[in-house]
């Protein structure tokens, strides 16, 4: 089997990154508090370059011609994801289903099994409920949610929500994609890396991406999520022209380009987490 016989590939495992990374992000939503929210949502979205700084590190081995030949390294290589989508499927056991979506769906019981189990947790840990009432809300439960109130829900009852949010997926999705897959081939086509080298380089890319979340995170349920976004995007956007312009002049070696995108990674984004969250 090679490159051509593996075109359908790409498309599933994209199916599958964009439904966990929805699930998460919702899950985030709801299980976690908000003053903790934003810095949890960069934490578990950063752990992405966990795993591209293993596989980095993987590849400088599984590539070497001297281990294995290499139309097998790439293969054992390619491999690594599958192990790590398996991890998935252990650690969905211990995330619980959404009460919300339960209640939706007619399965009252198993709700609130789940909300008593939280409970029960949150009082175990000395923590207390407040003694006033709560907010109430009503669930109608139904098989689906029809498109129609989708759509109302998006672009109009929420539009401004919606413009703001697209707009700062958008701009993330092209600056992630734009670098992060053509980043191999700019070390190659460019700078003259061999290709199996090409993971040094992208480790010290993918500790930036982890530690900067790890480490600023916390700004964005401190500081506010306006002004962090803001902030960042901005930065990031200023420093990524001022790397564009040096690399169109010709002004950067392989090193200089790594540490560059680096720095500029290093900030984190939140698109996903809404400004305010209840």
């Amino acid at each position: 089997m090679g490159f051509s016989e593996l075109r359908p590939v790409p498309l599933l495992t994209g199916a599958g990154i964009g439904g966990e990374y929805t699930a998460i992000a919702s899950s985030i939503q709801e299980f976690v508090p908000a003053r903790y929210r934003g810095w949890t949502d960069l934490i578990i979205n950063g752990s992405f370059w966990v795993g591209a700084a293993f596989g980095a590190a993987a590849s400088i081995v599984l590539l070497n011609p001297a281990l294995l030949p290499p139309d097998l390294g790439w293969r054992a290589a390619f491999f690594i994801g599958a192990l790590f989508g398996l991890v998935i499927l252990v650690m969905r056991s211990w995330v619980p289903e959404s009460p919300r979506w339960l209640m939706i769906h007619g399965k009252t019981d198993e709700a609130h099994a789940i909300l008593d189990a939280i409970e029960d947790g949150h009082w175990r840990r000395g923590h207390h409920l407040p003694a006033e009432d709560l907010p109430k809300f009503c669930c109608r439960s139904r098989r689906f949610t029809p498109l129609r109130e989708v759509w109302r829900t998006l672009f109009l009852t929420h539009r401004r929500r919606t413009v703001v949010g697209l707009s700062l997926m958008v701009a993330q999705a092209f600056f992630y994609n734009a670098i992060f897959f053509t980043y191999a081939l700019v070390l190659t086509g460019f700078y003259g890396i061999r290709s199996d080298q090409v993971g040094w380089y992208l480790l010290p890319f993918a500790a930036g991406n982890f530690l900067g979340p790890l480490l600023l995170g916390r700004l964005f349920d401190t500081v506010g999520r306006r002004i962090m976004i803001a902030a960042t995007y901005a930065l990031s956007g200023l420093l990524l022209a001022l790397t564009g312009y040096l690399f169109a002049a010709d002004l950067l070696s392989a090193m200089a380009q790594t540490v560059a995108w680096t720095v500029i990674f290093f900030l984190p984004r939140l698109p996903q987490a809404p400004p305010i969250s209840p």
